[in-house]
């Protein structure tokens, strides 16, 4: 491993989170209905240029009104010396009385790596009728406003979202969604690549890999997602400058 600035390394559990952005497309193809996977817990590891620095865990419980989906991001070895305090994030869904089975909601998200840290952050969202919602947000303790077309939501839920499209559209070539995440919009797109074989856990098991990408950035990620897993991703290769940048794959998986 490359010997960085004590200041860069700090920053590399914001770049491992910041890759699970490479999820999401444009809401031009999404399915406006969110279907979750079954509750789980996941753990995965994260390395760069071959060396673990980091682990990550994931969690989807039921709440009094709905879900919790929570990770937290945790570095190892060489980087740990540099950066101790964990990365978590928490999206809160709801499920609004009435509504049909699995039309599911963001109602909040919140990014936090240690008390004071300066690019930690909240958004709240809220419906303004059925076609749009009010984002309200603080970063980098500032705060703004964005009101915009639903749906849209913040990107943590990007596993979650990739496996609601896949549940409804086993065979979707291509698909995406809207993404809010420091006071801008995003839109990525995802494209289908082939079915191939993966070794997890000593065990070879069928998987689709997918490219995503995102306009007018060099950066895109390839993502192998399970069905055996509820098409939660498996392994993940982020590439930035040409070359292989983060790599993640799952250690464990267990519904709860």
């Amino acid at each position: 491993m490359d010997q960085q600035p004590a200041s860069k390394i700090k920053r590399l559990l914001g770049i491992i989170s910041t890759m699970l952005l490479m999820y999401a497309a444009p809401a031009l193809y999404a399915e406006e209905s969110l279907r979750l996977p079954p509750l789980h817990q996941a753990s995965y590891s994260i390395e760069k240029y071959a060396t673990q620095i980091g682990e990550m865990h994931t969690r989807l419980t039921s709440s009094d009104n709905g879900f919790i989906y929570q990770s937290t991001t945790s570095a190892t070895g060489f980087v740990a010396l540099f950066s101790s305090d964990d990365l978590v994030e928490t999206s809160v869904l709801v499920q609004p009385a009435g509504d049909q089975q699995h039309l599911i909601q963001q109602r909040e998200f919140t990014s936090s790596q240690g008390r004071k840290h300066r690019k930690n952050q909240k958004i709240t969202f809220s419906p303004t009728d059925a076609q749009h919602v009010s984002i309200s947000g603080v970063y980098k303790k500032r705060s703004y406003q964005l009101d915009t077309v639903a749906p849209v939501w913040g990107r943590h839920m990007l596993p979650l979202l990739m496996s609601s499209n896949l549940q409804q559209s086993p065979s979707s070539q291509q698909a995406g969604f809207t993404i809010t995440d420091r006071g801008r919009l995003y839109q990525y797109n995802y494209t289908f690549l082939k079915k191939e074989k993966l070794r997890l856990s000593d065990k070879q098991i069928p998987v689709i890999k997918f490219k995503i990408s995102r306009k007018g950035s060099d950066r895109f990620s390839y993502v192998w997602l399970s069905e055996n897993h509820n098409y939660l991703p498996v392994k993940i290769d982020q590439h930035k400058d040409g070359e292989l940048h983060i790599s993640m794959l799952l250690t464990k998986y267990r519904r709860i």
